[in-house]
């Protein structure tokens, strides 16, 4: 083979060692965009189990319109038990074996309580990025500020939650009623007992109330909404970081100090008010459940119901001007400060594992802030009758406060022993079982229980302040 040839030669070697090199990369190349195209980011999303099919049809709408707008991810929904001991058992088995949904919802406290246990993720930095969802605002910029300051841990300043509702219970009533028996919305307590004694005296039975079990809260929110306006000033000088709210650390300190004594008149006086409001109740309250109360109540058995969040769009949905509501009204014990506050507390919580990482845990984020936008907030606000922790969007019918009570020492947030306790020997109390005195030392007992146990748990002292730190 002469010179020539075998440049000829090595030429067309490497022009097909080279085609066959370039055609492999394209090759590899176009397979690879489909698959790239092709994945699918999957999101395990957990609700506690909806009161209605209606309300389980509109978190499906909701989700779709999420997976419309993102077609790469897909939401898978489970249900969470309502029931506050096995929701809790289940949110803590879940989280320490790592098996948690992606994102599940949560109570603010347990929240706060997981984050502190190494087990979600930190939110608190997200909260200062644009919401792709609400014209790029802050996300922080969707809620109210009080809202923001109840989710943040005072001991650590994190935020390991998000809420997109509050629960609340009000007093709603038959306006035809109240009108033609000339009775007026009363402004304080005693205005309260006398419509009802009023409306007896027409052989009606003034209120229905659902005290049966123990998920039936009306008893709870009658108790935190007079515990705050009665020992108001008790409550004030509870508030070390003056963030307006009570929390955790705060509730443990106080006790640990003797500052909340339910054996005290300070703390205890408007339990007999409550028993003596209970004869104007439906008789055998203490075994009608909530909604067999709000039954009562439609059937025009009662002038009024106590009624909660998950029961305001069926009195919403009903003849507009029939039905009607106010908050329980100022207990009027001669002090100026008390004032007229609605019970609203922090609900639809939700939060992320810390074991959801990278895209899994942007997505979750994204997910989170689409919730929170107007479209969805519309659909929880006014087809399923929450009330709105964002401020665009307004509550049905119903007048609420952006207050809201200070402390909320007896809900399942803060320890559902107590809860469970303040329900069911209550009933005791109100049906004359027991006595006062009994009734609150069974429930210091707890308390004091709750105060050892959560010290030790979590570090907290009298040395350090019971963890406060003025972050907010």
């Amino acid at each position: 083979m002469n010179l020539f040839s075998a440049r000829i030669y090595k030429w067309i070697v490497s022009v097909f060692v080279l085609s066959i090199i370039m055609l492999f990369l394209s090759s590899c190349s176009e397979t690879d965009k489909p698959l790239i195209k092709a994945e699918k980011i999957n999101l395990t999303l957990a609700i506690t189990t909806p009161e209605s099919v209606k309300e389980e049809m509109i978190w499906d709408s909701i989700i779709n319109q999420y997976m419309d707008i993102n077609p790469k991810v897909l939401i898978h929904i489970e249900y969470l038990p309502a029931d506050n001991s096995t929701w809790r058992s289940n949110i803590s088995t879940t989280l320490a074996t790592a098996t948690a949904p992606d994102i599940f919802q949560t109570r603010y406290t347990w929240s706060q309580v997981d984050f502190r246990n190494l087990l979600l993720t930190d939110l608190t930095h997200y909260y200062d990025e644009p919401n792709p969802y609400h014209e790029g605002e802050d996300w922080r910029d969707s809620f109210k500020h009080n809202i923001i300051s109840k989710l943040r841990d005072s001991t650590n300043g994190v935020i390991s939650g998000v809420s997109l509702y509050k629960y609340d219970s009000r007093v709603y009533y038959n306006k035809d009623l109240f009108d033609s028996l000339g009775i007026d919305v009363p402004k304080n307590w005693s205005e309260f007992i006398e419509i009802q004694e009023k409306i007896q005296d027409h052989k009606i039975t003034p209120m229905a109330i659902g005290n049966a079990r123990t998920s039936d809260s009306q008893f709870l929110w009658v108790v935190n909404h007079l515990i705050n306006q009665y020992a108001s000033e008790e409550i004030s000088h509870m508030d070390l970081n003056k963030d307006n709210h009570i929390n955790m650390n705060e509730i443990v300190g106080a006790i640990a100090q003797g500052n909340i004594d339910m054996e005290n008149e300070e703390w205890n006086g408007f339990m007999p008010h409550i028993k003596k409001w209970s004869e104007y109740w439906v008789d055998d309250y203490n075994a009608i459940d909530s909604e067999g109360a709000l039954n009562l109540f439609f059937n025009g058995e009662t002038a009024m119901v106590m009624a909660d969040s998950s029961q305001f769009k069926k009195l919403s949905d009903s003849e507009s001007t029939r039905y009607q509501s106010f908050p329980l009204p100022v207990f009027d014990k001669g002090r100026d400060r008390l004032m007229n506050i609605d019970s609203g507390e922090l609900d639809g919580v939700f939060s992320i594992p810390n074991n959801v990482q990278g895209k899994q845990l942007e997505t979750a984020v994204d997910f989170l802030m689409y919730l929170s936008s107007p479209g969805p907030t519309h659909q929880l606000v006014n087809k399923m009758g929450r009330i709105p922790t964002t401020i665009h969007e307004s509550s049905i019918k119903t007048s609420h406060t952006d207050k809201g009570i200070v402390m909320n020492l007896f809900g399942p947030e803060v320890d559902i022993k107590l809860y469970e306790s303040l329900i069911e020997v209550g009933r005791l109390y109100l049906d004359n079982t027991i006595s006062l005195k009994k009734y609150m030392i069974e429930l210091n007992r707890v308390l004091e229980e709750i105060s050892t146990r959560k010290m030790a748990e979590n570090n907290w002292n009298e040395r350090n302040g019971y963890g406060v730190r003025n972050n907010q």
